[in-house]
């Protein structure tokens, strides 16, 4: 995941604004929705695929998770109109009142600081 993407997990109990968000994207995308959630999103963090369980391995009839993030690499890599499409389709879908959703976002000092403390502590 590292070579190709950021990834970030969302804690829905202390967070439940931005899982509503991307849990109304899922829906668009899928028809339903559940948890464990994957959501991939554009740098402006507007969704552009989502889904919920991928196993470890291909199986049961789904992609393995490897498989699907190769496949949003290269998506994103040969592709990029198709993933600038969806992402303006599922976002035209969403209320357009999410701040989330509404432009560029600069992470400033005092979140990418705490972001950091977080971090040391875990390593």
């Amino acid at each position: 995941m590292n070579r190709h993407f950021v990834s970030i997990k969302v804690d829905r109990e202390e967070r439940p604004e931005i899982d509503e968000i991307y849990m109304t994207a899922l829906q668009l995308i899928t028809g339903s929705g559940g948890w464990p959630m994957t959501m991939f999103l554009l740098p402006d963090l507007r969704p552009f695929y989502g889904g919920t369980y991928y196993p470890p391995e291909d199986r049961y009839g789904r992609p393995g998770f490897p498989r699907v993030l190769e496949r949003i690499a290269e998506m994103c890599a040969n592709d990029r109109q198709k993933v600038e499409e969806n992402a303006t389709q599922i976002c035209s879908s969403l209320n357009p009142s999410d701040e989330l959703l509404k432009g560029p976002h600069q992470f400033g000092g005092e979140i990418l600081e705490n972001a950091f403390r977080q971090y040391s502590s875990c390593v």
